[in-house]
């Protein structure tokens, strides 16, 4: 072998270095997108479940106080919520009390997520 011959085959040439580089480029890009598409719906469901444990939470605290047909609302932390309070149709010791909760979806902020918890409350057994 001589000298020329060594040198050749002594590195990669400048075609295979860029088609390296653009596989390499391609797989963190799908990887990167992979990663942040999870931390999207990480982010989403924390927020779903901050509405389902609000509107528990203020699901309790109006069972017993709200009046039947006096709506009430509110803002607290990203969320707006309104709370109504109905009697029943056919009995008159129940009232429904039914809980909205609404907040910015994330991929596009104009739209809003909404989430409704209703629940089925009785004055007791003298009524």
């Amino acid at each position: 072998m001589s000298q020329t011959e060594d040198a050749a085959d002594a590195g990669f040439t400048l075609l295979e270095v860029i088609v390296a580089f653009v596989i390499t480029s391609l797989s963190l890009t799908i990887l990167f997108q992979t990663f942040s598409g999870g931390i999207r719906a990480m982010q989403a469901s924390q927020m779903q479940l901050k509405a389902v444990f609000f509107a528990q939470s203020k699901l309790a605290e109006f069972e017993a106080i709200s009046v039947p047909g006096q709506p009430m609302k509110g803002q607290s932390k990203g969320l707006v919520w309104s709370i109504e309070k109905t009697q029943h149709s056919e009995f008159t010791c129940a009232t429904w009390l039914a809980v909205k909760v609404s907040w910015p979806a994330q991929a596009a902020p104009r739209y809003r997520k909404k989430l409704q918890m209703t629940t089925l409350t009785f004055q007791g057994l003298n009524c």
